[in-house]
């Protein structure tokens, strides 16, 4: 196993230093997403709950 490991990181170290931006590039575009559904979330809540009075 001790050469197995280091030959296959030898071999994807070029796939693997792309990670970080693999990454960041798909947590970035679910920012806004995320916003959004929390920002909204409440407006459904509400209207249901506003005819609900029974004064």
């Amino acid at each position: 196993m001790r050469e197995g490991l280091p030959a296959w990181r030898a071999a994807t170290k070029k796939i693997v230093s792309r990670d970080g931006w693999l990454m960041a590039g798909s947590v970035v575009p679910t920012i806004p997403v995320v916003l959004l559904f929390f920002a909204a979330e409440r407006l459904p809540a509400e209207g249901l709950t506003s005819g609900a009075d029974k004064s």
